[in-house]
């Protein structure tokens, strides 16, 4: 008997021991040659099992196996295994129990901060359901490779993983992540949203730090000619681009302006700042910018610089800006 014959045993509705018991080959190397053959799984139930699989569930848990492994292999739901370990007397502490103690670890300082230039960039704050919490998500190009990964390191532990998708409009490939859901999100989700539409929120000024900037400047400033800074602000309203001036010059002293542009016939806002200006924007954010990324700053001048942010990590871990 080939492999095809074992897949088209499983396909007419056999479970693998039953193909076991019929071919008198072992369940183990049945579920390989499935496995390898890419067969769309079906779950089991616990009844398919006999006494020394059940076991084995057990002894893969007692090694430290996930519950999601020991499904996944099983071919059987998660709550079906956490089912069968608390009855077996197995302590079973589950992703979704993990990620209810993480909704409860307060964002730090920092993560604040990163969050609000993430709001004024590339970021975005999205609920899944309206009475979820809202999750942060964001992306980079790979040419902005470590800058991505300098992000997705600044939200530990609320980001499981990344993933790459290719951008066709651009033919690059993109960086993609998104965070947990988390109930300190909501304050920004209010501040930053009407329905789905970001804006500018009355309050920024309270939350508008070097950090942020550093981070609004690194998604969206582009250093024009070596001199200008220009941030592509066209997400936002003429409205909203004007009140990010004001708070430019409220919170770093910076004289900016909006300016229009126009792309394939639509008319765009940016904001800009002068030789002079963008000097200074570059000596308040540099200690705060990637390395990758300084490429978007004007040299270094005689200014007075501030505090690493690294060392700021280390010194500052409560939950207020």
């Amino acid at each position: 008997m080939n492999n095809k014959d074992l897949v088209t045993l499983y396909e007419s509705g056999l479970t693998i021991k039953e193909i076991s018991d019929r071919t008198k080959i072992g369940y183990e190397a049945v579920r390989k040659i499935l496995k390898e053959e890419n067969v769309k799984w079906r779950k089991n139930y616990m009844s398919d099992f006999t006494p020394d699989q059940l076991q084995s569930m057990l002894d893969k848990h007692d090694k430290g196996i996930s519950v999601k492994e020991i499904a996944d292999w099983y071919e059987i739901s998660s709550a079906t295994i956490v089912k069968w370990l608390k009855a077996n007397n197995r302590e079973v502490i589950c992703s979704m129990r993990k990620y209810d103690i993480l909704r409860q670890t307060p964002l730090n300082s920092i993560q604040k901060q990163i969050l609000i230039g993430k709001l004024l960039g590339d970021g975005c704050l999205y609920k899944d359901t309206a009475k979820q919490s809202y999750k942060l998500s964001f992306g980079h190009c790979k040419k902005q490779e470590q800058y991505f990964h300098w992000n997705v390191t600044m939200w530990d532990p609320f980001i499981n993983n990344y993933r790459e998708n290719v951008d066709k409009r651009g033919n690059s490939i993109m960086l993609q992540t998104t965070t947990i859901c988390h109930q300190d999100f909501n304050q920004f989700g209010k501040m930053f949203y009407q329905g789905k539409i970001k804006s500018i929120p009355k309050n920024l000024d309270m939350y508008f730090t070097p950090i942020a900037l550093a981070v609004w400047i690194q998604d969206d400033g582009n250093l024009n000619e070596g001199v200008n800074m220009r941030i592509c602000s066209q997400g936002f309203t003429e409205k909203d681009n004007q009140e990010l001036v004001i708070y430019l010059k409220r919170c770093f002293n910076l004289d900016s302006k909006v300016m229009g542009y126009k792309y394939k016939g639509k008319e765009y806002k940016m904001i800009t700042l002068n030789k002079i200006n963008t000097q200074k924007l570059s000596d308040i954010i540099r200690p705060h910018v990637v390395e990758s990324m300084k490429y978007k700053l004007m040299p270094e001048s005689s200014t007075t610089s501030t505090p690493n942010i690294l060392e700021e990590i280390s010194s500052n871990n409560d939950d207020t800006v």
